[in-house]
């Protein structure tokens, strides 16, 4: 029996889906729009991550403009009562709107391991994250190339029984991937925080909100669950619906949560006490006359002062102390027109052996 378009019935639960993708879509953009207002008041420009996240955003508005157009074509609709013509189109709007998810999330993703190597001095934790942005690339090229060519060419749309590979199978090492990159953030995030100096409230705000990533986790467990009863059926148009439906969560949160930790209170929390880090322990300080190894050592953090901007800079004392002797100075750092202020000790190690 025909409904009216929009108009949840026994025979018709597409609407369902429509309602979820475009909840989560709204909200998706207004956490967005927030995170890039509140960067941009702050620092007042945009950085790779922020363009990355941009790009995510715009692929999956994309993607749930495409999904209402399969469920305009019969998602959520028993199969016996579409036409060929309706069938083909829904299979071609499900087969793209699949693609475009792997496209957005992986943007996603990469955007926060970006965030992440912001705000960390610690080689190590750099030197993963771009593994892990090199990972991601990877499996979402390997995604996208395995889930355009799922089923016999010419029509790779139809998922007809017979016509394609170990579907099944192929999800679920998707979704184990999707579900261990993200693991991989969130461990990521917390060995971030252990090799700065903040206090243990900021130090806990900080890994909570990298940590909120483990929603998307759990959406993904949901998408896989759902799989095989979608998998299994010979009506796939009816039983599409709790897969999309929890394949649209998974997406949003996806960038949703890769907006949370740069919101504005979370964004004095990140930068307070991490900019001083930046000063790696190696660094070294020399004197055109003098050959000297200096010792760094942190004494406290201070406030941040997000409304002061400009360029590195850097006040010292350029008179020489008596040898051994210590002194103190200050240096102010901005980076992303946050301004941290900290105390410094400098002890300068005669190398020649004098006295």
């Amino acid at each position: 029996m025909p409904s009216r378009h929009g108009e949840i019935t026994p025979w018709d639960h597409g609407p369902y889906v429509i309602v979820t993708a475009y909840i989560m879509m709204v909200t998706m953009i207004l956490f967005v729009m927030t995170r890039l207002i509140t960067k941009a008041l702050a620092t007042r420009a945009l950085h790779p991550d922020d363009y990355f996240i941009i790009t995510s955003a715009t692929f999956a508005i994309v993607q749930t403009i495409v999904v209402h157009g399969a469920v305009k074509n019969g998602l959520g609709k028993h199969r016996t009562s579409l036409s060929d013509m309706e069938f083909d189109r829904y299979s071609k709007f499900n087969y793209v709107g699949q693609i475009l998810v792997i496209v957005a999330i992986s943007l996603a993703k990469i955007s926060l391991s970006l965030l992440i190597t912001t705000i960390t001095p610690s080689q190590s934790i750099l030197v993963a994250c771009r593994i892990l942005n090199a990972v991601v690339v990877a499996w979402g090229c390997a995604s996208i190339i395995a889930l355009a060519l799922q089923c016999d060419v010419p029509h790779p749309y139809d998922f007809t029984p017979g016509r394609c590979l170990n579907q099944m199978a192929l999800y679920d090492t998707i979704g184990a991937f999707n579900i261990l990159t993200d693991t991989a953030i969130i461990v990521l995030a917390v060995g971030m925080m252990w090799k700065v100096h903040v206090n243990a409230r900021s130090r806990l705000i900080v890994i909570i909100t990298f940590s909120m990533r483990s929603l998307v986790c759990g959406a993904t467990v949901a998408q896989l669950v759902t799989l095989r009863p979608y998998f299994k059926s010979t009506d796939q148009t009816w039983r599409n619906v709790n897969f999309s439906i929890c394949s649209e969560i998974m997406m949003h949160l996806s960038i949703i949560t890769a907006c949370i930790p740069l919101l504005k209170r979370f964004l004095t929390d990140l930068q307070t006490g991490l900019v001083i880090t930046t000063i790696p322990d190696h660094h070294e300080l020399s004197s055109s006359n003098k050959s000297r190894a200096p010792y760094w050592k942190h004494t406290n953090e201070s406030d941040s002062k997000a409304s002061e901007n400009g360029a590195i800079a850097s006040r010292a004392s350029n008179g020489r102390k008596t040898p051994k002797e210590q002194e103190d100075d200050s240096i102010r750092l901005t980076q992303d027109g946050i301004v941290q202020t900290t105390d410094i000790r400098v002890a300068f190690h005669d190398l020649e052996g004098r006295s």
